[in-house]
């Protein structure tokens, strides 16, 4: 080999590893802990928790963020936080949330789908009906609270989440009345506004009555595990552990109820409202395959809870008035099939299932 080829081949390897050195440093540089780059308020607004908030949320799912690599720069934990939820809270597209500090693409990706499912793992912990006798009237004496209904242990609604759906996922199923595919997510929150059961795994088309029926709350509530009963709206059969608006009203008592149960029920639509202004990833089309989407939703409910177990309000999730969307959509809830929900309510409560609603009406607001 000639000395002329020998000095090309090794300026080339001598130029590979500088740039190869000089990519190194730069994403060391790049790869920044936001905590220590953004002042609190900066924060806050970027990731919708509090720096404190962040390190303990970290603490709780570093072990399963932790990935076995001989690379220098591997993605920290709480890099891998702290992207997953910049890309909750943007609902931008994984490249541009990826960009905020300097992440991959596909390592965005992968980001995104380990920490959905660490998070996802943790519902039990922080997703559940209250059980026990205290925690019962804690709850129930917070809706009394409101506006004078007594034995109220949730609000219950559903919301849809828009989700990209592949052939094999049969697409028609998810196709909501709004014509677009969605997963149906049914919400019971308390007078905290805390979710108290999520159920992510209907389709879209599916009504909102049907998801309830199916649900382990409403096994619950009908076997009396659970001693109270929940608001809905009309797109619910009522019964005695369910109590829905009276259609049409007379003056008085049963208009007092209705002005009562729509300002208690109205604290599951400030919840929905809130959780997608805090993460903005609910309010678009979540961009992952379904399963991966639906851990993302599960994950979103669990973040919710946590921030307000910590009394977070270092972001604004108040609501001033119901949110227009979900406002239609309880419209369209209640143009439901009839026949069918009439046929469940009488095969399944061998009493008058509106009762209840009549007692408390009678001894609460006449």
């Amino acid at each position: 080999m000639s000395d002329l080829l020998e000095l090309v081949i090794f300026n080339d390897m001598v130029n590979e590893n500088r740039t190869e050195q000089s990519e190194n440093v730069s994403r060391h540089i790049l790869r920044v802990n936001p905590i220590d780059f953004y002042s609190d308020n900066a924060f806050h607004m970027r990731y919708r928790m509090s720096k404190g908030s962040a390190l303990m949320l970290c603490s709780l799912v570093e072990e399963k963020l932790v990935r076995q690599s001989n690379r220098s720069n591997a993605i920290r934990p709480i890099i891998q936080v702290l992207a997953a939820i910049r890309l909750y809270a943007s609902g931008s597209l994984q490249q541009m949330s990826s960009d905020c500090i300097k992440i991959s693409q596909p390592s965005m990706s992968r980001i995104s789908k380990s920490f959905s499912q660490a998070i996802a793992s943790l519902s039990s912990t922080y997703i559940s009906m209250p059980t026990s006798e205290a925690e019962l009237n804690r709850v129930k004496e917070g809706f009394r609270a409101v506006a004078g209904i007594p034995n109220i242990v949730g609000a219950i609604d559903g919301t849809h989440i828009a989700v990209k759906v592949e052939e094999k996922d049969n697409p028609a199923r998810f196709m909501n009345r709004k014509s677009y595919a969605s997963i149906n997510v049914q919400a019971i929150v308390d007078a905290q506004m805390i979710f108290r059961n999520l159920v992510v795994r209907w389709p879209g088309s599916t009504h909102d009555s049907r998801i309830f029926r199916n649900s382990i709350v409403y096994s619950q509530l009908l076997n009396g595990q659970i001693d109270g009963a929940l608001l809905g709206d009309s797109g619910y059969p009522c019964s005695r552990f369910l109590l829905t608006p009276i259609a049409h009203p007379s003056p008085g008592p049963q208009l007092a109820y209705n002005k009562a149960h729509k300002k208690t029920r109205n604290l599951v639509e400030r919840t929905f409202g809130g959780w997608k202004r805090r993460f903005n990833i609910l309010s678009v089309l979540i961009q992952h395959k379904l399963e991966n989407s639906i851990n993302v939703i599960v994950a979103c409910g669990i973040l919710w809870n946590f921030i307000k177990s910590r009394h977070d309000n270092s972001w604004d999730d108040s609501v001033e008035q119901e949110d227009l969307l979900d406002d239609i959509e309880q419209m369209e809830d209640i143009e439901i099939d009839l026949d069918e929900e009439n046929n469940f309510v009488t095969n399944q409560f061998d009493s008058n299932q509106f009762a209840y609603r009549n007692h408390i009406i009678s001894t609460y607001f006449s």
